[in-house]
């Protein structure tokens, strides 16, 4: 895996706990689904940026499986705690991935899909 270098780790976290920050605040939102949708992205963002700092020290972590793992957990837990997400939540979850797929390799989509249908049953 490519290291990612330590000021894009960082831009990283500050645009996601900027964004986190805002949520509460979205005009489309009620109060407790902004702060819901808050504490998603910053355990999304925060626990990805510690994967990848544990990875860019110890070159053999699996960071690449952990972090697309990561999100699509925080996505389940976003479509059962808001219902109305549910459309959204099922489309960013195909697409988290197939994305992961096209980055991380074959035998991480099986993976992936393979915990989403679990997920699902």
């Amino acid at each position: 895996m490519t290291a990612t270098r330590p000021n894009t780790r960082r831009l990283r976290l500050v645009l996601g706990v900027a964004i986190a920050a805002a949520l509460p605040f979205a005009p489309w939102v009620s109060r407790s689904e902004g702060l819901t949708l808050a504490a998603a992205a910053l355990t999304y963002v925060i626990g990805s940026w510690v994967l990848e700092a544990i990875a860019a020290r110890r070159p053999g972590f699996p960071a690449r499986a952990l972090i697309p793992l990561l999100g699509l957990i925080v996505i389940t837990v976003v479509m059962i705690a808001i219902p109305r997400t549910l459309e959204a939540g099922l489309v960013l979850f195909v697409l988290g991935v197939a994305f992961s797929t096209y980055v991380g390799g074959r035998t991480l989509g099986v993976w992936l899909s393979a915990g989403a249908l679990a997920a699902a049953i």
